[in-house]
């Protein structure tokens, strides 16, 4: 029947008068219905002369088919020399404009993440990294950016003295995830960062990664009297007198500290706590208030408060206000004295609460949820606030002057 479509001697072609039209009837009636399936299932619509080339090829295949067939009924099975006259069909990308603004790829991953309630710290810091890359490169097309140009700022970072944990938990964990979001929503074709990495080695531990005894006395000490200097905001004033403290108390990160707003601040069944959303998980959780915070008037200030923010001002930040505080509060910390590179100077409070729970024997898993670990069965709600109270109750008081 092929050789017959081939002739136009094939169904009512036969019929016809001039030989092309019965041969292109032919071919049609043969070979039509099974091209067009082939062309449906890629998805793809041709105009009339490139359908008549891809029926001609159809045709062949299918001679092709049935001597290979001929060829497994008498014996032989050896693979068909001409199975891979084709080349690999991928599917043709989407018309594209000619370009993707760095900063509109960033800004259309960001309010997708908001949608979904992430937590903010993410996109405040991949933020600064898509500012970076796009300071680097020298435009603003994420579709010209290429692994070659994600090469080079790494290189370029190192160089600048950024550490390879940093580029590596930071950077480049920024340039994945977003350019790999942009491919799974169809706006890239692929994603120049997704295999570059940096391999970092496990640094050697010489001293204890919280702060000691002395560096925590220097910064509480100098935090319990601060006030405002300069031209400083009043909410970084309330930042430097107040994180320091909080950190020291609940573990917490820093950027979850400066995020706190007045109404963070609750007593519930008589117990005065602080409600902490987590920056990486994006959950709350309830954290009992040392007495050492209240006595030293954490509440006072809380309830002189306005609405809001305690530690920065909503309007001056432009959506990153927790983070640029604790930026801020780092080079402060580094100002004091406290100076080793081998701490860092917000997160320091962080290893220093694990080191003094497991010190006291903490409850492992009260530890975890104040810390805001994630552990099977922990939600945001623990259940036990007078159990937590005696977990928190059983850390140190820090000996500060008598007055303040």
């Amino acid at each position: 029947m092929n050789d017959q479509a081939k002739a136009g001697s094939y169904g009512r072609a036969a019929l016809m008068i001039d030989h092309r039209s019965k041969v292109h009837r032919s071919m049609e009636d043969r070979f039509g219905a099974l091209t067009d399936a082939l062309l449906r299932g890629k998805g793809l619509v041709l105009e009339r002369e490139s359908r008549e080339r891809v029926l001609q090829e159809v045709s062949k295949s299918l001679d092709q088919a049935a001597s290979q067939l001929k060829k497994n009924a008498d014996g032989d099975f050896s693979p068909d020399p001409r199975a891979n006259r084709f080349p690999v069909y991928e599917k043709p990308f989407e018309k594209q404009s000619n370009s993707l603004a760095i900063t509109a790829l960033f800004k259309a991953w960001e309010k997708e993440a908001l949608q979904l309630k992430r937590a903010s710290a993410t996109p405040n810091r991949y933020r600064s990294v898509f500012a970076n890359l796009r300071a680097f490169v020298g435009h603003d097309d994420a579709r010209a950016v290429t692994t070659e140009d994600i090469i080079r700022f790494k290189d370029a970072r190192l160089a600048e003295g950024i550490s390879g944990k940093t580029l590596k938990d930071a950077d480049l964990a920024a340039l994945k995830s977003i350019f790999g979001w942009a491919v799974e929503n169809r706006l890239l074709r692929s994603n120049p960062a997704a295999d570059v990495t940096i391999r970092v080695s496990k640094q050697k531990v010489e001293r204890e990664r919280g702060f000691n005894d002395e560096e925590s006395l220097t910064i509480l000490k100098t935090a319990l009297t601060y006030s405002k200097a300069g031209k400083e905001s009043a909410a970084l004033a309330c930042a430097k007198k107040w994180v320091p403290w909080l950190c020291a108390f609940t573990g917490a990160r820093v950027t979850e500290i400066t995020s706190l707003q007045r109404e963070s601040f609750k007593t519930i069944s008589g117990v005065p706590l602080v409600r902490i959303m987590g920056t990486k998980t994006g959950e709350y959780r309830d954290v009992p208030l040392h007495p050492q915070l209240v006595e030293i008037g954490l509440l006072q200030f809380v309830e002189a408060s306005h609405t809001g923010p305690l530690f920065y001002n909503e309007k001056d930040q432009r959506g990153r206000g927790a983070q640029s505080q604790s930026e801020k509060l780092a080079k402060w910390v580094r100002k004091l004295g406290i100076v080793d590179p081998r701490i860092q100077p917000n997160h320091g409070w962080r290893h220093r609460f694990t080191t003094l729970a497991r010190a006291v024997r903490m409850d492992h898993e009260k530890r975890e949820y104040i810390l805001g670990h994630t552990l099977p069965g922990l939600g945001s709600t623990y259940g036990d606030m007078r159990g937590l109270v005696e977990e928190i109750n059983k850390l140190p008081t820090y000996n500060m002057p008598s007055s303040h």
